[in-house]
């Protein structure tokens, strides 16, 4: 039994995956888009957590908050 693929297939499964990578993309944009700006502002936002902590000795959690 032959289990390589044609050159046909080749390009067709790989056409096909990258097109549901693209619809999958698609439809997660919102939630893609919240997950981002979560983390930046976490990034963003980190400094000053830790200046918290320092300064007004404060657990990591009441400072985030």
């Amino acid at each position: 039994m032959n289990t390589t693929w044609s050159t046909p297939t080749r390009i067709l499964v790989i056409v096909m995956a990258l097109a549901t990578a693209v619809w999958m993309a698609v439809i997660a944009s919102p939630l893609l888009q919240a997950v981002g700006i979560a983390a930046l502002l976490a990034y963003l936002l980190d400094p000053a957590v830790r200046w918290l902590m320092r300064r007004a000795r404060m657990r990591r959690s009441w400072a985030a908050v």
